[in-house]
């Protein structure tokens, strides 16, 4: 994978769950995530390496919760989210894509601090970077961009396709199964859920480390936006997380 694969995960991850699934629309999908879950969504986990922070590694999770006896329906679900997801519905993910745009607009201020300190950030390491272009600033300057070129049909077309594709990639990748249950339940609960799933195993070898060029540079920018506050940052290259300094550097702000 590649860093224009990450960014669009981003998009892939919100979408995913939002769409419809084989010959049903996403009405009628969501229909069926509220009679069978509580709850489903997809996420992306991305990591440095403990003892090299310019390494990175990570994977795309799909979760879900559900009552104990519901648990054949979420198990289905989840199977049909990850083999039959349609991007072909291009008016809908128009729309999600104008409604993310909306909610990070609104979030700049209440996210202020966190959002400078992405950008103090943005230079020291790949993931650093990645993160600033995802969700910081960056992010949500790319945001919107991309939601103004998809009114034009062409570039909405090729967008769906570049999901589809990348759903693709998704699906045919090996997985794991985590099951979070009562206790006496979770044992028969996992034993189900991977009977079900047994039919679905993705052939791809997984496990690549996402490429990136190693980054560790001084970044000065400065942000306008439409907010009354200013939100100032300033960032500090120190070890990484497997250093034996890393636990006193990450106490001692906390402390002063």
């Amino acid at each position: 994978p590649e860093a224009d694969d990450y960014r669009l995960l981003g998009h892939y991850a919100t979408l995913l769950t939002e769409l419809g699934l084989g010959d049903s629309d996403y009405l009628a999908t969501q229909q069926r995530q509220s009679a069978s879950v509580g709850g489903i969504s997809g996420h992306v986990m991305l990591r440095s390496q403990v003892d090299d922070e310019q390494r990175l590694h990570g994977c795309f999770g799909l979760g879900s919760k559900a009552l104990n006896r519901k648990t054949a329906e979420q198990t289905a679900l989840l199977q049909d989210t990850l083999t039959s997801a349609r991007f072909d519905e291009t008016r809908r993910v128009r729309e999600l894509i104008s409604q993310r745009r909306a909610r990070r607009d609104q979030a700049i201020t209440g996210s202020g601090h966190s959002l400078a300190m992405s950008a103090a950030c943005a230079g020291m390491s790949p993931l650093a970077r990645l993160q600033h272009e995802g969700s910081g600033l960056a992010g949500t300057r790319s945001l919107r961009r991309l939601d103004d070129s998809l009114k034009n049909e062409a570039s909405l077309q090729e967008f769906c396709e570049r999901l589809a594709t990348l759903h693709e990639r998704i699906a045919s990748q090996p997985w794991e199964l985590l099951v979070i249950g009562e206790a006496g339940s979770a044992e028969s609960v996992a034993a189900e859920s991977a009977k079900q799933l047994a039919v679905f195993r993705g052939s791809g070898a997984g496990g690549d480390e996402l490429r990136i060029d190693a980054l560790r540079e001084p970044r000065k920018e400065l942000w306008v936006t439409n907010t009354q506050v200013n939100f100032c940052a300033r960032a500090y290259p120190t070890v990484p997380a497997g250093h034996a300094d890393a636990a006193p550097l990450a106490v001692h702000p906390a402390d002063s």
